[in-house]
């Protein structure tokens, strides 16, 4: 009876204390894994939880957006309207970029920093410094856990678009 509660309490804190993606149910079983390996690639803490959800009704302007709720807690929502693979695999990875920035503490969203320095809520889209940072995060992961090209255009320069006057969705 004791090995018994004792392998019982071994599991239930083994569940407990692991690295986890909780993934909506609707979304894509790939999608989750994606998201798990790319930010297991870069992390090691078996604290952290990401709530991934790739059904989102977001704003037409945003393909994904990520939350922090504590150093060891986020969301990634991806638009449901981004429907093409590529371009969903590619979002994935660049939210799991931010998580990144995140939780290593280059950006913190509340109050806005990067790098420890304040930064403007309506910075254009094209001028903030975790976006392309973000990219950056991205086309790692994808080399590493994809055998494809990426996306085109990949614009880790992050050159002004159409798309560059998105609204913000931070607020100071």
């Amino acid at each position: 009876m004791k090995h018994l509660l004792f392998l019982l309490f071994f599991f239930v804190t083994i569940e407990s204390y692991s690295q986890r993606i909780i993934c909506h149910p609707m979304g894509s079983q790939e999608e989750c894994v994606l998201a798990y390996a790319a930010f297991r690639e870069f992390v090691d803490d078996t604290n952290v939880i990401i709530i991934f959800n790739p059904i989102t009704p977001l704003y037409e302007a945003f393909d994904g957006i990520t939350w922090q709720y504590s150093k060891h807690f986020y969301e990634i929502s991806l638009n449901i309207l981004l429907t093409e693979k590529k371009e969903r695999i590619w979002t994935i990875f660049h939210e799991v970029g931010h998580v990144l920035d995140l939780y290593y503490g280059h950006l913190t969203q509340f109050p806005l920093t990067w790098k420890g320095k304040p930064v403007p809520s309506n910075l254009p889209w094209d001028k903030r410094p975790w976006e392309k940072s973000a990219d950056e995060w991205a086309y790692r992961i994808w080399n590493r856990l994809i055998d494809d090209s990426p996306p085109a255009p990949i614009n880790l320069n992050l050159i002004p678009s159409p798309n560059s006057q998105k609204p913000s969705c931070i607020k100071n």
